[in-house]
Parts: C-alpha cells; sequence; structure tokens
C-alpha cells in the first residue's frame, strides 16, 4: 500500500485505488468496494472492466470491504490525509469455496477401504450451494457426510464442513488417478487431485495354527487349516496340494468330503483338514507337504494366492506297555475255573505285537487266554495309546486244598518291552456228599434176609476220608450189617457202594417198617434217608392155609347135609 501526496487533490480530500483480480490474475468486474466509518457505510463504488477502482476520502480511519459474490471477502483498514494518494495495489480475491485434502497420494492394499478427511469452508459473505462431480477410473468412491452418501451440500456464509472421501474396496492392482471437483453456485470450482496406488501386500487368507507336527511310523497324518475371506465380497478359492512321491494327500471338509475348491462369504471362514498318509517304506525324517490356494472373483478382478508349508516331522517310536487288572486275586473252588479281566495299553509310541503267557502256576493247574469274543489267543496287536482287554482264565484242579497260590501274568512286545502283573488264586475248599441211589425200598419175607445197595458220590471240590454208612433207627426184630465198613478216602466225583444185608426174625408180622441211615466222613455228612422195608408171609403156608380152608368147608358141607335136616 503506497501513500503520495498528489497535485490536484483537494487541499482538505485524501484518495483510495486498486486492482481487483482472480486467483488466475484476471480483472475482476464489478467487486463491491465498501468504505465504513466505524458502522457507518461512507462509500460504495463497483470496479470497472479492467478490475480497477478509485474513492476519494475525507481524512480519517476507515474500513475498507471488498467483495464479490462467489469469492472471499478480504478486510482492509486504512488512514486517511489531506491530499494523500493510497494505492491497495493488485487485490487477489481467491474463490469463496475453501477445500482442503490430505494426502495427495496414498497406497491401498487390495480390498482395503480407507476414508480421506475433507474440510470445506466459505469464505463468503453468501450462503453457496456445492455439487460434487468424481472421476475415479475405476475406483470404487463416495464423499460421506455424517456416514450418509452426498452429492450436494449447502454450506452458509463462514462455514466449515467436515467430509470424508471413501476410497475402495479395490480388488485390481495398479496406479489410480482421481479428480474430485467441488462446483459451487458462485465463483470458481475447486478441484482436488489424489493420486493411489493399489496393491497386493501378503494377505493371510490360509492359516495354521499348528504347520509343524510329530507324527509317528504308521500313524494318521491331518493339519487342521483355516479359510478366511478378508474382503467385502464374496469369493471362490481352488486348491493346489504338493507332497512326497507316494504319499497319500487329500484335503477334506468338516463333514469329510474331499474337495479341491470352495466358495466363501464375504468376510467369512471355515476350517478344513489336510489328511496325509505316508508309504510304509518311509523312513522317519521331515517332510513337507504344501497347500497353495487362490481366492478370486471374476466380477471385481480379485486374485490373491497363498501358500502354505506344512512340515511333517515322522518319527520311528518305541512301544511302552501297560497292564492293568481290577481284581488280583480271586476266590475259586477245587475244580472250578477263575476269570481275570486283564487291560493291556501301549502308551508309547510304536506299535507292537504283544506275546501273552502266564509263569509260576502250579502244576496240575490249567490257563488259557481269550479276546472279548471268546476266541483263544497267544498274541495281540497294539498301535501307539491303543488298549485291548483279554481274559485270562484259569481252573484249579479237583482236591486243591484250601491256600493261596501266586503267578504272574507277563505281556512281552517283541520290540523288547515286557511287563508283569502278579496274580492269584484264593482256593476255597468245599466237602460234599449226594445219594446217587433213587430206590429207598426193599422187600423180605418174614424171617428172611434182603440185601440193598446204597451209592454215595463226592459231590464236593475235596477229598473225604473214612466215609461209612452209620444206620440211625432199625426197627424192633429186624439185624443189618454193612459191607465195607469204612472207605478211606473218595475223591471229588468218585462214588461209593454200601451194601446193607438185612434180616427179620420169623414172629413179625407182615406190613411196612422203616430204617433211618445216613453216611458221614471226617470233614461231612449227608441228610439222614428212611428206608421202607416189607415184610410179607411164606407162599407154602398160604397154600397150606388154603387147603385147611377148603378141607374145613368141605367137612362142614357134608356134617350140614346129614344132619342137618333132621
Amino acid at each position: 500500500m503506497l501513500a503520495s501526496t498528489i497535485v490536484g487533490q483537494p487541499l482538505f480530500r485524501g484518495s483510495i485505488s486498486g486492482t481487483v483480480v482472480d486467483y488466475f490474475g484476471r480483472p475482476l468486474k464489478d467487486v463491491e468496494i465498501e468504505v465504513y466509518s466505524g458502522n457507518l457505510l461512507v462509500k460504495l463504488v463497483m470496479t470497472q472492466d479492467s478490475g480497477m477502482f478509485y474513492i476519494e476520502l475525507d481524512p480519517g480511519t476507515y474500513s475498507v470491504t471488498i467483495s464479490k459474490e462467489g469469492f472471499e471477502t478480504i478486510t482492509k483498514s486504512i488512514r486517511i490525509t489531506a491530499r494523500t494518494a493510497i494505492d491497495l495495489g493488485t487485490i487477489k480475491l481467491g474463490s469463496a469455496l475453501k477445500v482442503s485434502m490430505f494426502p495427495s497420494q496414498l497406497r491401498l492394499n487390495v480390498g482395503q477401504k480407507i476414508q480421506v478427511p475433507i474440510v470445506v469452508k466459505n469464505a463468503g459473505e453468501l450462503d453457496l450451494t456445492c455439487n460434487i462431480n468424481i472421476s475415479s477410473e475405476g475406483l470404487a468412491t463416495k464423499v460421506l457426510f455424517s456416514g450418509l452418501e452426498v452429492n450436494s451440500f449447502l454450506i452458509a456464509s463462514k462455514e466449515t464442513k467436515n467430509l470424508v472421501l471413501e476410497i475402495g474396496p479395490c480388488y485390481k492392482t495398479g496406479l489410480y488417478s482421481l479428480n474430485i471437483m467441488f462446483i459451487p453456485s458462485h465463483g470458481y470450482l475447486v478441484n482436488k487431485t489424489l493420486d493411489v496406488e493399489v496393491y497386493e501386500s501378503q494377505v493371510k487368507f490360509l492359516t495354521c495354527d499348528f504347520p509343524a507336527k510329530v507324527f509317528m511310523l504308521g500313524e494318521n497324518m491331518s493339519f487342521d487349516v483355516m479359510i478366511t475371506n478378508p474382503f467385502d465380497i464374496d469369493a471362490i478359492v481352488s486348491f493346489n496340494i504338493s507332497y512326497p512321491e507316494g504319499w497319500v494327500v487329500f484335503l477334506s471338509s468338516a463333514l469329510g468330503e474331499r474337495i479341491k475348491g470352495l466358495s466363501i462369504k464375504a468376510r467369512g471362514s471355515t476350517k478344513l483338514k489336510i489328511c496325509c498318509r505316508a508309504p510304509s517304506r518311509v523312513s522317519g525324517g521331515v517332510y513337507e507337504v504344501k497347500l497353495v490356494g487362490t481366492l478370486y472373483n471374476s466380477e471385481y478382478q480379485l486374485n490373491v494366492t497363498n501358500e502354505l508349508t506344512l512340515k511333517v516331522y515322522i518319527e520311528k517310536g518305541n512301544p511302552l506297555l501297560s497292564v492293568s487288572v481290577e481284581t488280583p486275586v480271586l476266590d475259586v473252588y477245587s475244580g472250578s475255573q477263575a476269570r481275570f479281566e486283564l487291560s493291556i495299553s501301549n502308551l508309547g509310541t510304536g506299535d507292537a505285537i504283544v506275546d501273552l503267557r502266564v509263569e509260576n502256576l502250579p502244576s496240575g493247574f490249567w490257563y488259557n487266554i481269550q479276546d472279548l469274543k471268546g476266541n483263544v489267543i497267544s498274541s495281540i496287536y497294539l498301535s501307539p495309546s491303543a488298549t485291548k482287554k483279554v481274559i485270562l482264565i484259569v481252573r484249579s484242579p479237583y482236591g486243591e486244598e484250601p491256600h493261596i497260590i501266586e503267578f504272574n501274568f507277563v505281556a512281552r512286545a517283541r520290540s523288547g518291552s515286557e511287563v508283569r502283573v502278579s496274580l492269584g488264586l484264593n482256593i476255597l475248599g468245599r466237602y460234599e456228599m449226594s445219594y446217587k441211589t433213587e430206590l429207598s425200598s426193599m422187600e423180605m419175607e418174614i424171617g428172611g434176609t434182603s440185601v440193598y445197595q446204597l451209592t454215595i458220590e463226592n459231590t464236593g471240590a475235596n477229598e473225604l476220608t473214612n466215609v461209612k454208612l452209620v444206620i440211625v433207627h432199625l426197627p424192633q426184630g429186624f439185624n443189618a450189617s454193612i459191607s465195607p465198613d469204612v472207605v478211606e478216602s473218595l475223591k471229588p466225583k468218585e462214588t461209593c457202594t454200601f451194601t446193607i444185608t438185612v434180616s427179620s426174625s420169623g414172629d413179625l408180622n407182615a406190613g411196612d417198617y422203616y430204617m433211618t441211615v445216613k453216611v458221614v466222613s471226617d470233614q461231612v455228612e449227608t441228610d439222614t434217608r428212611q428206608i421202607r422195608i416189607s415184610l410179607y408171609q411164606r407162599s407154602e403156608i398160604v397154600y397150606i392155609a388154603l387147603i385147611v380152608l377148603v378141607i374145613a368147608i368141605i367137612v362142614v358141607s357134608f356134617v350140614y347135609h346129614k344132619y342137618g335136616r333132621r
């Protein structure tokens, strides 16, 4: 601002002048130049086509406001003295619409969405309506205000609005130039450009929590793989697996179906399983299985590839046997059998063929080993962590006296691991005799003799000694003898027969009589048994009596006929 004394100027007045241009330096016509003394408007002029203005003023302090619709307003303070000319020079008016946006360049990951803040200010004196025009060359873009998309908005004088430019997602890599124009109802438009690079970083959609695992030789191997779609669009995933020669490797769903690809929802995820089987000839070591997945959507030009390397550590393990039994000592009668239920486990890392046997079982005892189906076995196969149950049957011989015997059950893996379990039998005694003869009656003539045989069986589990038949009750008039007098030893299941010879006196009446007997031993005795003795007369006596009777009848008849009619 220049002040000078000008010849020809009234002695008591001064002046101001200047040229108003736009942001590009072009003269602005009809710009209002308002001069205020305090709050009082004292002068109002308009700029000419050339943008120039000239105002004469009395000495004093003034406020000069320079404004035009659609442009910013500038206010200057000046002091006028007599015969002083103040040249304000070139005054540049910017657009009333001020737009700031940061940054001017950015990088965007494939599938990423980002928001850029935009600050819009109306620096003019009039309200403005502003339209928005975006050129994005394939980029998904929109302008948001308070979370809502806007294409135009009203902004009051001196108001500031905070907008957001949302960019993405974009699924095709490359360089993009974004141009956004703010077109006000008055004044010049504001143009902002933004260079965007869309790049593909390492988008992880294939993951495995345990990509390196240890397996035993011959064990089924598997890895759990998580497939995650990090994008806001549905996609398809195809897979390719590479693995060592001779292996069987496949990808399966949660339902066990073998698959080569799948469709996945936006922001969705699913779990798959990679199943591996190594050939039987494989040796221990480290092997790699590679899963390559391609996630794509043709409509949005999405194509992302991931590779997941899985390490398989195969170890040739050793078996470790364990044998448990719920009841290691069982009660059993002599001549009976006991059943031991044993659980055999392989706690090691290698499979095993396990041979089974019993040691230290006394002579006369018998055993076999069975599976749960009753098949007799001598060995079993156990994979790592497997458990099988077997039944050990031990039979005690007859006549074994009550005592406890101890023996060992041995399980031995053919690779060398061996385990022993101590078992025991508590032999119980059982003494018992039973009558084998069912008939309990005999017949004889009065004064005659008869024989009755009584058979006894040792139905117990132990030997009986000094077995005797004892007559507990013999009716009067009878005599009896027993043979043999005693049986010194009667083993289990053996029988012996006692012969009883019974004689009766001649003065007994015919009829039934009862003799009571029992069998006793050093260990046990039987219940008593009644034997019926049926007595009958001799047959010749009956015949004589009949003859006498017939003769008596004849005599009586003769006497009656001869003397009875007189």
